[in-house]
C-alpha cells in the first residue's frame, strides 16, 4: 500500500514539474534533447529516461531548465531505485537551486528515497534519517501541497524507528 503510495506521489510530483520548454529558446537542440528525456519520462520508460536527462545536464549546463532537469532525473532514478544517486541528486538541488520553484518537491522527494533505503535496512537511525527529511518540507515549505503527506511519513518514519512518542507527535499534527 505504501509503495503504491510513493509510486501515485512521485508521479505526481513529475507531473506538476513538466517545465518542457524555456519561454525563451535560444538552442533548439538543447530543447530537442530535454524533450526526447521527458518523453521517456512522462511514457514511464525511467530507464531510457536517465541517460537522456544525464547527456542533457552535460551538454548544456547553463540552460535555464537544468534545476528541472536535475529534478526529473532525480525522479527517474527514484522510480528505478536507484535510491543512492537519487539521494545526491535531491541533496544537489537543495544545496544548489534556492530559487527552484519545486524545491518542495525535491525536499519530499529526498524524504522518499531515504524512506526506501530505510526498509530493506530496518536500521533506526535510516528512519530517523528519512523522518528528518520529511519535517523539513513542512517546516520550510508551509504552504505546500505536500507538507501534509510529508508529516504522514515523518510520523510513519518515526513509528518504524521505534520512536514512538515522537511518532504520536508528528502524527497528530
Amino acid at each position: 500500500m505504501i509503495a503504491r503510495q510513493l509510486s501515485f506521489a512521485i508521479v505526481i510530483l513529475t507531473l506538476l514539474t513538466g517545465q518542457l520548454f524555456a519561454a525563451d529558446d535560444p538552442n533548439p537542440e538543447a530543447t530537442r534533447q530535454y524533450a526526447v528525456a521527458y518523453g521517456f519520462q512522462s511514457k514511464k520508460l525511467f530507464a531510457q529516461a536517465m541517460p537522456r536527462w544525464t547527456e542533457f545536464l552535460k551538454a548544456f549546463p547553463q540552460d535555464t531548465r537544468v534545476p528541472n532537469a536535475h529534478y526529473q532525473l532525480g525522479v527517474c532514478q527514484l522510480n528505478e531505485k536507484k535510491l543512492p544517486e537519487a539521494t545526491a541528486t535531491f541533496k544537489l538541488i537543495l544545496a544548489t537551486y534556492p530559487q527552484f520553484k519545486h524545491l518542495d518537491g525535491a525536499q519530499f522527494n529526498l524524504g522518499l528515497t531515504l524512506f526506501q533505503t530505510a526498509h530493506p535496512s530496518k536500521q533506526p537511525n535510516d528512519f530517523k534519517a528519512a523522518a528528518a527529511e520529511f519535517a523539513n518540507v513542512p517546516a520550510k515549505f508551509a504552504q505546500s501541497p505536500l507538507a501534509a503527506d510529508a508529516t504522514y511519513y515523518q510520523a510513519e518514519s518515526l513509528y518504524l524507528a521505534a520512536d514512538k512518542s515522537n511518532a504520536i507527535v508528528a502524527y497528530q499534527k
